[in-house]
């Protein structure tokens, strides 16, 4: 993609399809609205997330949530490292969104948070590129809590070395 442009543009010369994942609602986030403002005249934006619906300035995909498993069973897959089933399972609301994405060839995924990584890395097509916002990450971020040290603080950096 040509980054040095009013507009972005893909390889074939063509406006940049761009999707911003995000696991926020996508009205009151403030860094997908400052993504969505930059992004919007110069490409050919799509947005995921919480509450798009309505918006006009870009192409929606919105995440509709599914009924979590109960909360005891997320914990011990947690506290197994059953990474990969704590992230897909207990959100069943991912297959059906990454089915969705997968109708589309973006050439840039803006994963808005770790949390979105897996998800557009199952989702991108052969000439996708992915593009971490990291926020402020840092590992120690959520506090030294029991919690986030033996479920939440694993998941997080196995998303992050993974993908």
């Amino acid at each position: 993609m040509d980054l040095n442009s009013d507009s972005l543009v893909n390889s074939e010369g063509n406006r940049a399809k761009i999707l911003v994942l995000s696991f926020t609602d996508v009205r009151t986030d403030p860094r997908v609205l400052k993504q969505v403002s930059v992004l919007h005249d110069c490409s050919e934006l799509h947005v995921s997330g919480y509450n798009c619906d309505g918006e006009s300035s870009f192409s929606q995909i919105p995440i509709e949530k599914g009924e979590l498993p109960p909360r005891a069973l997320r914990a011990l897959r947690r506290l197994f490292r059953m990474h990969s089933a704590v992230y897909w399972m207990n959100q069943p609301y991912l297959m059906g969104l990454l089915q969705r994405i997968q109708e589309e060839e973006f050439d840039l995924i803006l994963a808005n948070d770790w949390e979105c990584v897996p998800l557009a890395a199952h989702a991108r097509g052969r000439k996708t590129k992915i593009f971490l916002d990291a926020h402020e990450y840092v590992v120690d971020q959520m506090g030294p809590s029991i919690k986030n040290t033996l479920l939440v603080r694993p998941q997080v950096e196995w998303i992050l070395r993974r993908y």
